[in-house]
Formats: C-alpha cells, structure tokens, sequence
C-alpha cells in the first residue's frame, strides 16, 4: 500500500538549506505557480515506498531548521539617526549563532536524505539546488527602494554611487555563500558525517560574510543620512511594511 506523505516542506526545505542572502530567494512567476514547480519537482523524483517512510521520520524537524531573513535583525540599526557600532556587532553574533546551529541540523538532515535517495535522484536535487542558488543572485535592485523618495539631483547622484556599491557587495555576499555551498556539499555527501569540518567550514565562512555583512549596514546607514527628515520616515514606512512582510515569511 503506497504512502502519501507531503514532501514539498521538507524537499523544499532541503534545496534552500543554508541561504544567507541579504534578499530573500528570486522565484520567478506568481507564488503559486512557484509552489506547482515544486510539487512537480518533488514528484518527478519517483520515491519508493520505502524512501518516503524513511522520510516520514525526519520531516517533523526540518521545518523549524529554516532560516529566518537576517534583514529582519539589521534594517532597524542600518536606518536610525546613529550608527551603533556595539549594537551591530551584537546582532552579527546572535545571527551567526542561531545560522551555526540551524544550518548543522540542516546539514545532518541533508546528509540523512543523500542516504535516502538513490544516484539519480541525488543529482536531480543537486541540479535543483545550484538552480536555486544562482536564483538567488538575481535579486531586487536596491535602487527601486530609494526610487519612491522624491530624491533630488544631488541626492540622486549619491545614491546611485551608494546603490551600486550594496550592489556589488550584495554580489560579493552571493559568491561567498555559492563557495561555502560548494565546499558543504563534499562534506555531506562524504560516507559519514562530520560535524566538526562543518563547524570549521562554517566559521570561516562566517568570518568573512560579517565583514561584507558590516560593510552592507554601513552603506544602508549612509544611504539614510543622504534623506532628508521627511524622506526618512517614508523609507521607515516602506521599510516597517518589508519587514511584516519579512516575518510572515520567516
């Protein structure tokens, strides 16, 4: 007797485990179609029974690893009057001990899941997840935000240079994260797991993602300090509405 299990959290969780973009990740077309190509992926992978029994017990887990956007955390200190060094530092911890914990769970569930699948659907989830991840790269124009102010010239000067800048960083973010996905990827797929390369992998990844990290926030404060008073409080309006957006999301 088959099983009928709903998959799409769980694969789905699997394929965007680990992205730490400072956008959430590019679908395109409406949400729902988005949700039919996964289900249509997921299918396509022709489970056994005996796969998705297996699976049936490490689902309950997967869906609590995901990760939360961490502009959630650093939208409020990047658009305020001051720039608080000691305030930043503390939220770049607390996000990267919550992503150390969250993405090692994720990584053991991948690995359990690699044992699960046979070659061929290996691949597919593969495949799936470097699509995935060069999604990602293609992200909202900064610009478009600011867009919507009533910039003068010379603000609009300044925020172009600005904007290209978080661009370029936002790009840098997206390269790292590709290299550590890369280098993950051997340790789960090696024929046992090892936390403790992962732990490894991770910090020094981490390391250098706060570093582009600050680099973000200091360039979303200027950009902030470029506005003028009334200008500010429509990006805080815009920005408030992002982030209940955000946490529904999250």
């Amino acid at each position: 007797m088959k099983i009928k299990i709903n998959l799409t959290p769980f694969l789905l969780g699997a394929v965007t485990a680990g992205l730490l973009a400072t956008s959430t990740l590019a679908i395109s077309g409406p949400h729902k179609d988005g949700l039919e190509n996964r289900k249509a992926f997921i299918q396509s992978l022709n489970l056994t029974d005996a796969q998705r029994e297996k699976m049936r017990e490490i689902m309950p887990s997967i869906n609590k690893q995901a990760h939360s956007n961490p502009m959630i955390a650093l939208m409020p200190i990047a658009f305020a009057d001051e720039l608080d060094p000691l305030k930043l530092s503390l939220a770049l911890d607390a996000l990267s001990s919550q992503r150390r914990a969250k993405g090692l769970a994720m990584a053991e569930r991948r690995y359990v899941l690699g044992q699960i699948l046979d070659e061929t659907q290996r691949d597919k989830l593969e495949a799936r997840m470097s699509e995935n991840m060069q999604n990602a790269r293609v992200g909202r124009d900064p610009a478009k935000l600011f867009s919507k102010l009533d910039l003068t010239s010379e603000q609009q000067i300044q925020i172009d240079e600005l904007t290209a800048a978080l661009t370029d960083n936002r790009e840098n973010m997206q390269t790292l994260l590709h290299s550590f996905k890369v280098a993950e990827r051997d340790i789960i797929q090696a024929p046992s797991f090892d936390a403790t390369a992962w732990v490894d992998l991770y910090d020094l990844h981490e390391t250098n993602m706060r570093t582009s990290a600050t680099q973000m926030v200091n360039t979303l404060h200027t950009l902030y300090t470029a506005l003028d008073t009334e200008q500010q409080k429509k990006l805080k309006r815009m920005i408030k509405h992002k982030m209940k957006h955000m946490r529904k999301k999250a």
